[in-house]
């Protein structure tokens, strides 16, 4: 499926089920009906990156779900604090090392499938959807998928994503354990 909507895409683009189904969600609810709008500059930038795990998605989604233990496997972190429930709306602040703290928001949680956070800065907006895909073979493949929409798409997209294949690496060592 190719969609495009007004002030998200300036491109057609691959819709995910991620960002369909809360479309598709927001117009059942008396959300506008989407505008076509193409521009030739991209505003949409998109990046997966897996790894496959001997642990069940009951293991890993134990770990995902401590969001407070998150900086022991992901060196990314200096400082977490999770505002409420691992649940949908609930806030969570987190800081990188040496930036400022910026807050995400959970958008779509799947015990032991997967969730969805999303973090909007100055216009330009990150979905990262963490997916917990069971294999044939008992095995759990991890996938971290992110789409960044907005002026700083570009810009945005390597800074966030460039340590993703080390911290699935600690997080997938984490869970075999």
């Amino acid at each position: 499926m190719r969609a495009t909507v007004a002030g998200c895409y300036r491109v057609p683009v691959p819709c995910s089920p991620i960002r369909r189904n809360l479309y598709l969600g927001s117009a059942a609810m008396g959300g506008a009906s989407p505008h076509i709008e193409v521009h030739p500059e991209p505003l949409m930038w998109i990046h997966e990156e897996s790894i496959e795990t001997t642990a069940s998605p009951a293991r890993v989604w134990e770990l995902l779900a401590n969001v407070e233990k998150w900086g022991d496997w992901n060196a990314g972190i200096e400082r977490i604090e999770l505002h409420g429930p691992f649940a949908n709306g609930t806030q969570f602040t987190m800081q990188p090392p040496g930036q400022d703290p910026f807050i995400s928001t959970l958008v779509d949680v799947r015990p032991n499938e997967g969730f969805v956070d999303e973090t909007v800065v100055d216009g330009t907006r990150v979905l990262v959807d963490h997916q917990l895909v069971s294999l044939p073979s008992g095995h759990t493949k991890i996938v971290y998928r992110t789409e960044i929409t907005g002026p700083d798409a570009a810009a945005f997209g390597p800074m966030v994503t460039s340590d993703f294949p080390d911290v699935l690496a600690a997080l997938k060592r984490l869970a075999e354990r």
